[in-house]
């Protein structure tokens, strides 16, 4: 009877607890972008609560709504201009790669995983092949800088991409933009916010890209769909239901690239001698003037036509309880992709046919924000299958490989932040993930193809070719993670903050011999300080880090030599130490008048990095070479600049209002970034190494005094720069042999207007 009444209590107590905070929440709940006396606030769930970005004690930039349709952000490979901190390569395929601070996955193929944690709305992505059917009708982005070990945990070494979709509100509204540029750049984009009943909403987006390529064999396009369809449901106060699904279709030529070259008597009368670009940077690999470069080196012309048609879906649903203890969110999801594609992005011939679906599950307990003593709780979980066919040139013959993975990852986690006093609080947290990998994979050597007459689409049947390579292993990675800090408040406006944390990121499987075909784990410790500052009545905000990273068997893929033939092998072969400072200003000189600079310094030198090649790269490379004991050719580049790592980046940027008699208003936007020279793949040749460079956009808009329609002006990248992206030599590459090398380059400058309307 004591039991009963008790529980009868408490059930009371917590809902008249939950109903209370709904009222709260209903009252001021907070936007995406509070608006105040200066800076404007924006405000994140990357620590899984609602706070302002800049009370929040982490390394975190943010992108609000504004922002990303000011600058017309459409694909991830758009981030770099951005976010000072992230880089974004776009790889074969539908394949992209996430830099922060030096960390980055360098696989692309079904066996590899991300560095940099890729989620949407809340659900983390087990593969980094969807990223661009989701940039659109976006609420914010949220990039999260350094090991996600706590609250991320399972593959966030180098970092969290959150990407936070708009959520359906409780009034008829909507919106249309349409975007026309060069390059027959065409985007239109459209979105309707429809109230059904009292207290359920629904919000339909959509959005079309189409553009030629910046190539001149027609690669590096864009034609893609995309929709999504979400529903908001709050059946009584403190109970919130939100569910989204959503489709993309992914088409066109795919991602481009264009020859360098070191030949030391290059043909089609090239001068002698390192040539940067043999033909020009925008110059495609499959176009005709490329051919004899190819024939030159012993390989054949690339003659076929690229395509790609990826298909994605994927379904959430997100339920949220308020009750007495904090709020309760469940939030299971599903998300499968279909990739067929085919690609000489690697300067040798390339094409996979997969599928793969992960069904997720998290469970999450979170405080208010009232309590001395918060906190978050939660379990996670992971089950994810992918089945791949892929064609890949080696040398004259070439490997029709199979590949068949599954993933189970559960973990559990929590985090604690306790206040020590009003202006102090202790934070710490642990992850605890269990990993399980499994795979069922063969490879197969057709031996001899003709590439020069041969096409590698449609792809031949799995039967095809001697069998060369059986893989049946399974392994279980195991890891507690960890982060402990403090975190201050020594006047209002002012924070600081320091930690340390882990983070964690499992190994996995390549086509190797029996005894060498998997890889162990990588591991990260970041040491973090920093403080965030609001000056001048919020006018002026300033912001500093310091962070050194304790990067450990790090995972590395790269085309090597083993017993069973020449091949993708991921090693841990990379110890390193990364450092550095970031400082960030914004300031508000005047109600019309808005100025940002960001300014970062980072070393990094990798202690121990050797890895066996197929042959002698170049005697031009830094890495010195001797024959290794079992064949091929040991590099040792111990001691070189950590990849993707530029020394100086400064990014700086002005907005300036002019208000008219009538109300409307002129806003002009520009920013800019600068970054000196950075390694771009591991073989550390000169032909390899990006310079600086600096690169600029500019956008002038007219805005209507009710604020309802909107017509813009804009150039990106003003300097016309051809920015190197990443670079990987050819299958044979040798200084003797040919020497040849592909390069993946940023955008060229572009142009156009665009038009939007919203009521």
């Amino acid at each position: 009877m004591r039991l009963k009444r008790f529980v009868s209590c408490w059930a009371l107590i917590a809902v008249q607890d939950a109903a209370a905070q709904e009222a709260d929440r209903a009252a001021a709940k907070p936007q995406t972008v509070v608006e105040n006396n200066g800076i404007e606030d924006i405000v994140v769930t990357a620590q899984r609560r609602i706070e302002s970005a800049q009370r929040a004690a982490i390394s975190i930039d943010t992108i609000d709504s504004s922002r990303i349709e000011r600058s017309g952000l459409t694909s991830a490979d758009q981030l770099t201009q951005l976010v000072p901190a992230l880089r974004t390569d776009p790889a074969q395929g539908p394949y992209v790669n996430f830099t922060i601070r030096g960390v980055s996955n360098f696989g692309t193929n079904s066996f590899a995983d991300a560095a940099v944690v890729l989620s949407a709305d809340g659900v983390p992505q087990a593969h980094p092949v969807s990223a661009n059917g989701l940039f659109y009708d976006l609420e914010r982005v949220e990039v999260l800088k350094g090991p996600q070990g706590t609250l991320y945990g399972r593959n966030a070494t180098g970092g969290a991409v959150n990407l936070i979709s708009r959520r359906p509100g409780w009034e008829l509204g909507g919106s249309a933009s349409l975007e026309l540029a060069n390059y027959d750049r065409i985007v239109f984009g459209a979105a309707a916010n429809v109230p059904l009943a009292e207290r359920l909403a629904t919000r339909i987006a959509f959005q079309r890209v189409k553009r030629n390529g910046y190539f001149s064999d027609g690669t590096g396009d864009e034609d893609s769909i995309a929709g999504r369809l979400s529903l908001r449901f709050e059946p009584s106060p403190g109970v919130r239901l939100l569910l989204i699904g959503d489709h993309s279709e992914d088409d066109g030529k795919g991602s481009g690239t264009s020859l360098i070259t070191s030949r030391a008597n290059p043909p089609l009368g090239v001068s002698t001698g390192l040539t940067r670009s043999t033909f020009g940077a925008f110059v495609g690999v499959s176009d005709p003037r490329t051919g004899g470069q190819f024939i030159a080196s012993g390989s054949a012309p690339r003659n076929f036509r690229p395509f790609q048609r990826n298909r994605f879906n994927g379904a959430l649903l997100q339920a949220e309880l308020d009750t007495g203890i904090g709020t309760i969110t469940i939030l299971p999801a599903y998300r499968n992709a279909d990739l067929l594609y085919t690609s000489s992005l690697p300067t040798f011939y390339y094409g996979e046919d997969s599928s793969s679906r992960q069904y997720s599950g998290e469970l999450r307990l979170a405080s208010d924000e009232i309590r001395p003593f918060r906190y978050v709780v939660g379990a996670y979980y992971l089950d994810d299958a992918l089945t791949s066919q892929s064609m890949i040139e080696v040398g004259p013959s070439a490997s029709n490989q199979y590949i068949a993975t599954k993933t189970k990852s559960t973990a559990v986690f929590g985090q604690l932040t306790y206040a020590v006093s009003d202006t102090l609080r202790l934070v710490g947290g642990a992850r605890y993930t269990s990993e399980r990998k499994e795979t069922d994979s063969f490879r197969r050597r057709i031996a001899p193809f003709d590439f020069a007459t041969t096409p590698i689409y449609p792809f031949p049947s799995l039967q095809t070719g001697v069998l060369n390579v059986v893989l049946d292993r399974n392994r279980k990675f195991t890891a507690t993670t960890w982060r402990a800090g403090f975190e201050a408040e020594p006047r209002e406006g002012s924070l600081a903050y320091g930690s340390v944390s882990t983070g964690f990121k499992a190994g996995g499987f390549y086509f190797g011999p029996p005894e060498k075909s998997s890889y162990a784990p990588e591991k990260v410790t970041a040491y973090v300080i920093g403080t965030k500052n609001r000056f001048l009545d919020n006018r002026l905000q300033f912001n500093a880090e310091a962070f050194y990273l304790d990067y450990r068997d790090q995972q590395i893929s790269y085309f090597g030599f083993t017993s069973t033939g020449t091949s993708l092998i991921t090693e841990n072969i990379g110890n390193a130490k990364i450092y550095g400072v970031e400082a960030d200003m914004q300031f508000r000189a005047t109600r019309t008048t808005r100025l940002g600079l960001n300014v970062q310094w980072q070393e990094g030198k990798y202690r121990k990095f050797e890895y066996v090649s197929s042959n002698p790269v170049s005697n031009t490379q830094t890495c010195p070479s001797s024959v290794a004991s079992g064949g091929g050719f040991l590099l040792d580049c111990s001691g070189q600049r950590v990849l993707q790592l530029p020394r100086w980046t400064i990014s700086g940027s002005i907005q300036q209002r002019l208000p008219l008699a009538n109300g409307a208003a002129f806003v002009f936007d520009a920013n800019s970034r600068y970054e000196t020279g950075r390694e771009t793949a591991l073989n550390y040749l000169p032909e390899t190494k990006e310079g600086s460079y600096t690169r600029s956009d500019a956008s002038i808009s007219y805005e209507s005094a009710d604020n309802v329609w909107s017509v813009s002006a804009f150039v990106r990248n003003i300097e016309d720069k051809a920015v190197i992206v990443r670079t990987q030599p050819g299958r044979s590459y040798t200084l003797s042999g040919g020497g040849l090398l592909s390069a993946t380059y940023q955008a060229p400058r572009t142009y156009g207007i665009r038009a939007g309307f919203k009521y």
